[in-house]
Formats: C-alpha cells, sequence, structure tokens
C-alpha cells in the first residue's frame, strides 16, 4: 500500500470525501498548504501554549502538544485571530492569577506581623521592667 501524499490522493480512496475531523498526517497538511511555512509555525507554536493551558491536554508532552497545534492550524480549525485572541485572553488570565497571588502573599503578611507585634510589645514591656 503506497503512501497518500496529497490531500487529492487521500480523498480519492475515500470517494471524494474528506472529513473535517479527520486527522491526516502533517507531512499530507504541509505540503499541501498553501501560505508561507514559517508564519504558520509561530501560529503553531502560539496555540501549542494555548492547548497546553487546557486540562485535557495536561497529559500531553511538548511534542505531541505541537503535532496536535500545527495539525489544527494546517487543517484550518484555528486561524491566526482566533490564536492571537486566545493568547490575550492566556495572559490576561495569568496576570489575574498573579495579582491574586501577591495580594493573598502581602494578606498573609500583614497577618503574620500582626500576631507577631502582640509578642513583640509583651517582650519589650518586660524588658523595661527588668531595667
Amino acid at each position: 500500500m503506497s503512501k497518500k501524499t496529497t490531500v487529492k490522493e487521500i480523498a480519492a480512496d475515500n470517494n471524494g470525501d474528506v472529513k473535517k475531523e479527520e486527522r491526516l498526517p502533517l507531512h499530507v497538511l504541509i505540503l499541501d498548504h498553501c501560505t508561507e511555512r514559517y508564519p504558520v509555525a509561530q501560529i503553531a507554536v502560539d496555540w501549542s501554549r494555548v492547548l497546553k493551558q487546557k486540562q485535557e491536554n495536561q497529559h500531553l508532552r511538548p511534542n505531541e502538544l505541537l503535532d496536535m497545534a500545527l495539525g489544527d492550524v494546517l487543517a484550518g480549525k484555528v486561524n491566526e485571530k482566533t490564536v492571537a485572541q486566545e493568547l490575550e485572553s492566556l495572559k490576561k488570565r495569568k496576570a489575574d492569577d498573579q495579582a491574586e497571588e501577591t495580594a493573598s502573599e502581602k494578606l498573609k503578611l500583614k497577618d503574620d506581623r500582626e500576631k507577631l507585634a502582640p509578642a513583640a510589645k509583651e517582650s519589650a514591656s518586660k524588658k523595661k521592667k527588668t531595667e
């Protein structure tokens, strides 16, 4: 059995039907893709960053994420605009999480200081009494 190298050859085997959900081999998608390859690669890398944050993809290795992202970009499931929007919301979510974490750390430090303040006053008053 020969290896199919274009979408047309795969469609011919399937009676002219290539399902959108069907995952075509990456070499087929890359060879048939009509735009320049370097911008597509950057979009795929960005999309893999978005995919990495999704719960169902947490177990995947980086090369598996990149294969999935490249397939999604080349198959047209996502475009540059979608990836940019998702990256922006991801950055915003990370900034919000970091701000929340910083606020909770400050609150914890304040609580610790308040707990230590009575002990410090008590030790200072004992020091004065002994003098």
